[in-house]
Parts: C-alpha cells; structure tokens; sequence
C-alpha cells in the first residue's frame, strides 16, 4: 500500500529531476509549533541549527489543522485519548507554526534527518541532554515540547506534502535546490510569527491559577446556565478537593458544557492532568502525539 502524501513529494522531486532518495537522505524537516511560537523560541531555534551545523534551505509559515496533525502522527493517535486529541488540536490550531528544510554543513553516512532527530531531544524531559535542542528550548513537557522532526528520510518526503498543497510544494523544494542559506528568511518568518501572536505563559502552576480564575467568575455571574453552574461546582469539589482531579473535572465540565475557556489555560493544564494514552493513565509517561 502506497501513500498519498509520499506519491505527491515524489512526483513533485520527479518533475524537478531529482532524485527522491538522495532529496530525502540530504535533508532534515523541523516544525517548530505554537508553543515555541508564544513562549518565543523560534529565533533561538534557529540560531540553535546554525551552531550545530545545520543549514536552513527553505522557511515556510504554515497554519496546520486537525487533518494535517492527525496525518503527521497517524501512528500514535492509535493510543491517543480522545482529550488528548482535543488537546492537541486545540496546540496546533493557536497560532500558525514555521516549518524548516535543513541540510548538514558536514555530511555523512547518516541520513540528514535522523542526525537532526537524534539532537532533537527525547520527548521525555527527563531523558533531554544539554545541548540538545529540546533541552535548549526549555520545552515544557510531552505535549508542549515546541519542535517536531521527521524521524526518516521517507517521513521528509510524506510531511513535507502534509504541509504544502501541490504549487507551494513544487516552489519549495524547487528553491532548496541552489542549497543556498535561507536562515535570513526564517527570522525574518519568527519576527513575523512573534509579531501576529501574544506571548503566553506556559508554566503550569500559573496557568492553573489562571483557570481557577476562570471558574470564580463563571460560578458568580450569568454566563453559564444554573444547571452548568451546579456542574461546576460538583467538577472543582469541595476545598480539600484533589487539585489535579479538581482541574480535570473543570475542563472536562467545559466540553460537556461547551463553555470556551482561555484555550491556553486548556492546554497547559490539560497536558498535566489529563490521561494521554489509552494505554496508561500517569499523563507524565505517555509518548506525545506530537513528539
């Protein structure tokens, strides 16, 4: 069985005359997504692939959807719960995210993309290394890990068509060909990123705070129905209530309810006290959808 996005990279490459394995052994593909957006990561993940020897051949901002996310991890959202799915949807959708075609300066043996994967960082972060590039990015967590690579060269060639409808495919990887350096371009792309959308805090325990705010307001004015406002109240429990289950109740009320809260507090919160595997319910141990 073939796939759709890897037939469209290829035909693209096809058309330019090149070789789609050398393309995809030379080249390595980095998303840095919302959270590396508003917590203002971007510059120095670019600075960040200079030192190691990476070079930027094309940046590209990008807005990803819920049909692009679920098409870049297809294998793990099998395992994912369906509150990690509105999660992550709710990550990817904040803002849009920058999307960078890497080459070595150095080449070898390896492939491009499994190089940068290695130095990309666990998605653990308590397996991060100094020097990694999660590790410098001061990632969050599992969810909120601000970058994603692709693992092998056959997943630079299928994400790149996930990211880029035919034409903007076509220009893309026709202007890497030169090789020329094009980090210029991609700070000029975070400046504009960084512009268009607020920073936001992504600490947990403010973020919690926060949410808790929330819930005071709602449970004194009209915003919700009497019938909500009972909800709540039952969701956050009496005051020596469990913290974690008391804010897994309050976001699981919100969607009952259809009640929009601040979408950041959702997402922070939710990544540390939701279950995010099918498999297990410790929300720390989970692999990241978007890893």
């Amino acid at each position: 069985m073939t796939d759709v996005y890897l037939d469209d990279c290829v035909a693209q490459l096809d058309r330019l005359g090149v070789d789609p394995a050398a393309f995809a052994h030379e080249h390595g593909l980095l998303l840095l997504k919302p959270d590396a957006v508003v917590a203002r990561r971007l510059l120095p993940a670019v600075d960040w692939l200079s030192r190691h020897g990476f070079r930027i051949v094309a940046a590209e901002r990008i807005s990803l959807g819920r049909h692009a996310i679920r098409a870049v991890w297809q294998e793990p959202w099998r395992s994912a719960t369906w509150q990690r799915r509105r999660i992550a949807d709710l990550l990817a959708t904040a803002t849009d995210s920058l999307v960078l075609l890497v080459r070595r300066e150095v080449t070898g043996r390896a492939p491009v993309c499994v190089r940068l994967t290695a130095m990309k960082g666990a998605g653990d972060p308590l397996r991060r290394e100094q020097g990694q590039l999660r590790h410098a990015l001061g990632a969050h967590g599992f969810l909120l890990n601000m970058a994603h690579t692709a693992d092998e060269p056959v997943d630079v060639l299928r994400e790149l068509a996930i990211y880029f409808d035919t034409d903007h495919l076509f220009r893309t990887l026709r202007g890497t060909l030169a090789g020329a350096d094009r980090s210029a371009r991609a700070r000029q792309l975070a400046r504009e990123l960084c512009a268009r959308f607020p920073p936001q805090c992504l600490d947990l325990a403010e973020r919690a705070a926060s949410l808790l705010r929330e819930v005071d307001r709602l449970l004194v004015d009209d915003a919700i129905s009497t019938a909500a406002r009972a909800g709540l109240r039952a969701a956050v429990g009496p005051p020596d209530a469990d913290l974690r289950a008391a804010l897994a109740g309050i976001l699981l009320w919100a969607w009952q309810w259809g009640v929009r809260l601040d979408p950041w507090n959702v997402i922070v919160v939710g990544a540390a006290v939701l279950p995010l595997t099918s498999e297990t319910t410790d929300t720390r141990r989970g692999v990241a959808c978007t890893g």
